[in-house]
């Protein structure tokens, strides 16, 4: 073969590796939104279903506007959550977050110790949701979603007692002094962020945007107080 002859070949070997190589890569891009979700699923930077999050936060400053007058609570609170497959999330971005546990505990100048449960239903699916907004930045959406809340306030006021009726209360007469009162929530209380670098709350706020109503426990028709909204820091998590 002369010198011509064998560059010519050379040059078609060339082409010919080109074009497969070229064929591979379109065949990668146009890979099927199932591979493209196994991609993210096998990224160790995202929690794995049946992961478990620990979190200690505090709210400071809530507001407790009530018909009688108003103040502020110091809120401590931990949580404890489990990642879950989300059913309606084909993608492979969304998780469920299901409440393992949940304490929180208040203390307030003028309402006195306040104590705040969460009984989660562990049949139903969870409402709260963690989402991977953005791969590349990474952004992340968490939506920390409490459907009922039971809150017992150590100090009712006197005048709040009086304007709600001793008859309701089921009590004989109002009385003269400060009482304690269990309220329940009127509406789910939505915590959320849009814009988390990580999924693993260390060091992030989260928002409620909406007031939440406070009933009479029973009486869910006899709002008696508001919580404002308010920011919570997360100060420490950890996850196994």
């Amino acid at each position: 073969m002369s010198s011509l002859d064998q560059a010519s070949a050379d040059r078609r070997g060339f082409l010919t590796a080109t074009g497969a190589a070229a064929l591979a890569a379109g065949v990668w891009w146009a890979a099927p939104s199932k591979s493209y979700a196994a991609t993210y699923a096998a990224d160790s930077s995202l929690p794995r279903a049946g992961q478990e999050i620990r979190c200690a936060s505090t709210a400071r400053g809530v507001v407790l506007r009530t018909l009688a007058g108003s103040g502020t609570v110091d809120i401590d609170c931990a949580i404890r959550l489990r990642v879950e497959a989300d059913p309606g999330d084909h993608s492979g971005r969304s998780w469920r977050l299901r409440v393992l546990e949940h304490r929180m505990q208040g203390d307030s100048a003028r309402f006195g110790r306040i104590t705040i449960t969460e009984e989660a239903d562990p049949r139903s699916l969870p409402p709260s949701t963690l989402r991977l907004a953005d791969a590349k930045a990474p952004r992340y959406e968490l939506r920390l979603v409490c459907p009922s809340l039971t809150v017992e306030v150590e100090r009712a006021l006197p005048g709040l007692l009086d304007r709600i009726g001793p008859r309701l209360l089921g009590l004989g007469s109002a009385p003269s002094t400060a009482g304690s009162v269990t309220l329940t929530t009127t509406e789910p209380l939505v915590l959320e962020n849009d814009n988390l670098t990580s999924w693993e709350l260390h060091r992030h706020t989260l928002a409620s945007r909406q007031p939440v109503g406070l009933a009479l426990t029973g009486m869910p028709g006899v709002t008696v107080a508001t919580i404002e909204p308010f920011t919570v820091l997360a100060e420490h998590s950890e996850h196994s």
